[in-house]
């Protein structure tokens, strides 16, 4: 067995240090933006996620951010009671904003699903007719209606 022994001044070892962070951060940050966009992730899990409730036929209509009150008031707290409905709360995001994604199903009984998407994974979401309005439906009750 060889051994080598070197003596690097120690502003030389700080410098190399600091350049083989660079380069790891920059390494870092290139694979992160090569493969999926961070924006494609939550469509691919709200998409798993209605197809595993049986619903196949699906078409993207819209997406927004939106905020999550910090505080609930009598109509947010009806529409958690739905969330809970599919096993959902959304009181952790309170105060958070969260991505609504608008899906239009088609050879269904109700014409939308509407998913909240944080951090890649669906918290929540309603079935709706698209009426102003109308009421909303708890998510698992596409399989009872589609």
């Amino acid at each position: 067995m060889v051994v080598f022994h070197i003596r690097v001044k120690p502003w030389l070892a700080a410098a190399l240090v600091a350049l083989a962070g660079v380069a790891a951060a920059t390494f870092c940050a290139f694979w992160a933006t090569s493969g999926m966009r961070n924006s494609e992730a939550p469509a691919l899990a709200a998409d798993s996620f209605l197809a595993g409730l049986g619903c196949t036929d699906f078409e993207p209509v819209a997406e927004e951010n939106v905020k999550i009150p910090a505080e609930f008031d009598e109509v947010y707290t009806r529409y958690n009671d739905i969330q809970a409905q599919s096993g959902f709360d959304l009181r952790p995001y309170r105060g958070k904003t969260v991505s609504r994604r608008t899906y239009a199903l088609r050879g269904a009984d109700t014409d939308y699903a509407v998913l909240l998407v944080a951090n890649g994974k669906v918290i929540g979401g309603h079935l709706t007719n698209g009426e102003y309005g109308g009421e909303d439906q708890p998510l698992l009750k596409y399989g009872e209606t589609g």
